[in-house]
């Protein structure tokens, strides 16, 4: 925690201290700086570094943190930024960003489009399936709702009874049982 506070006041004092914000501490950095406030470029920075960040490895810590923000209450109206957490407008983005991945990219790089029969297609959509099986449900349900989140009809009709199943019974997650229904 010290050297996150040392990056943001010593980014009062000379941008060097950009340098030292990394993938592992951009999300620590962000929240220093928005919580000494005053630090846009600092902030800006570390967000930029937080969404690159954002990969099929790290998709799961991801995950976590979107879940840790408030939801939006119907929708229509946007909440107070300053009741949302630490990160502030930050974290309405970096959700935005999450589900970007999760709904275009993720697909994309696990190249699930492949043909079933093609090994990296089955495995692309097995680990697919293992990361919405662990999404928060309001993030799911808005990414299977998406017209951005092409992954094909009966990908998605195979793909929706098997998270169904993992969502009833989420000890059910093993991949191996699930190929067989």
């Amino acid at each position: 925690m010290f050297t996150l506070l040392m990056i943001a006041l010593g980014y009062m004092y000379s941008v060097v201290s950009l340098s030292l914000i990394r993938p592992d501490n951009a999300r620590a950095v962000l929240a220093a700086g928005c919580l000494l406030g005053g630090m846009d470029d600092l902030c800006q920075f570390a967000y930029e570094s937080c969404r690159r960040s954002i990969t099929v490895d790290s998709i799961g810590e991801w995950l976590n943190f979107v879940e840790s923000i408030p939801p939006i209450a119907d929708g229509t109206a946007t909440p107070d930024v300053s009741t949302l957490s630490v990160f502030g407008q930050y974290a309405l983005r970096l959700r935005d960003d999450v589900f970007h991945f999760l709904v275009v990219i993720l697909p994309d790089t696990l190249e699930i489009h492949k043909p079933p029969h093609e090994q990296a297609g089955q495995m692309g959509r097995d680990l697919l399936l293992q990361i919405y099986a662990r999404a928060p449900f309001e993030l799911f349900k808005a990414a299977m709702e998406s017209p951005t989140f092409q992954i094909g009809k009966l990908l998605t009709i195979s793909f929706l009874h098997k998270l169904i199943v993992v969502f009833q019974d989420p000890t059910r997650l093993d991949l191996n049982s699930l190929k067989r229904l």
